[in-house]
């Protein structure tokens, strides 16, 4: 028997007074960078084995798809070998527009068909 269709007896007047609860799919966040061994793929099974706690620890960030599709964590402490990598995600938690605006600056000019 579905619920939402018509019941009969004590489970349809159960089902009458509780919400019905539908599954909605998860929607992520792609990551803003591309990254060598990037972790989109996984963050279905990775969210389901990551435990909630007030701060995520991801030693190896890249592009940052696990931190920035969290919402079981208040703090992140992001690490990488990349220091540049590091030092983006420095600023971005700083000046977002200045990193932007460059960002839009340098692909503008690396675009330029003359």
């Amino acid at each position: 028997m579905r619920y939402g269709s018509v019941c009969s007896g004590i489970g349809g007047r159960i089902a009458a007074v509780l919400p019905v609860e539908k599954s909605v799919p998860r929607t992520w966040c792609r990551p803003f960078l591309k990254w060598a061994g990037g972790k989109y793929s996984l963050l279905p099974e990775l969210d389901r084995l990551i435990p909630a706690g007030k701060r995520l620890i991801e030693p190896f960030v890249g592009g940052g798809s696990v931190f920035l599709n969290s919402d079981k964590h208040e703090r992140f402490l992001l690490a990488d070998v990349n220091a540049d990598l590091i030092n983006l995600y420095q600023m971005l938690a700083v000046v977002p527009d200045s990193v932007i605006g460059e960002a839009i600056k340098a692909f503008r000019h690396l675009n330029d068909v003359e």
